[in-house]
């Protein structure tokens, strides 16, 4: 799969494809899943990056703070970091690779701490019948439980986001109801 492309403005949308314009005015096309609709004509204008997906079209997401652009100087040795400006952070600063930073360049730094735990057959059973891996309804859980929220305005390095408000509630009251709280 192909680098993002950052820094690019969409300049218009024609004929299946986003005309985009590099930094320095360079115009760039690139073929889209036919984004001729009223969310992706409002994107005209707008800062961002385009990826491309496994299906080979690209796809245009704009910056959710439009001051933000691409800092190569500072990038990371390993790559695992890339290097990033903004004009609440005009003197640059490192994100993970994986993420486009958000409003003011935040994000939220991944600090999870893996934990081991013995999950029986049942319990893979149970996740193959709904189509998902072990490891992926623990996270969702998880997420749900602590409120995680994983929005463009913020990301989260560690990619854990709620499943949305019922499943939080569902899995705050799960908490309460098998545990309890102890404790204040």
């Amino acid at each position: 799969m192909d680098e993002p492309i950052f820094d690019l403005t969409l300049v218009e949308i024609y004929d299946e494809r986003w005309i985009l314009a590099a930094e320095g005015g360079e115009r760039i096309e690139l073929p889209a899943p036919s984004p001729t609709n009223e969310w992706a004509n409002n994107l005209v204008g707008r800062r961002g990056y385009a990826e491309r997906s496994e299906q080979g079209w690209w796809r245009f997401m704009d910056y959710r703070d439009q001051s933000l652009s691409r800092m190569p100087q500072l990038d990371g040795e390993r790559g695992l970091e890339l290097g990033w400006k903004c004009e609440a952070r005009p003197e640059g600063f490192w994100a993970p690779f994986h993420i486009v930073p958000g409003e003011c360049g935040g994000f939220v730094a991944d600090e999870t701490q893996p934990v081991t735990i013995q999950v029986p057959p049942e319990f893979h059973e149970l996740c193959e019948q709904f189509g998902v891996d072990v490891e992926r309804v623990l996270q969702g859980f998880v997420a749900d439980a602590a409120g995680l929220m994983n929005w463009v305005a913020c990301p989260r390095a560690d990619g854990l986001s709620s499943n949305g408000s019922d499943e939080r509630m569902m899995a705050q009251d799960y908490l309460e109801r098998a545990y309890g709280r102890t404790g204040s």
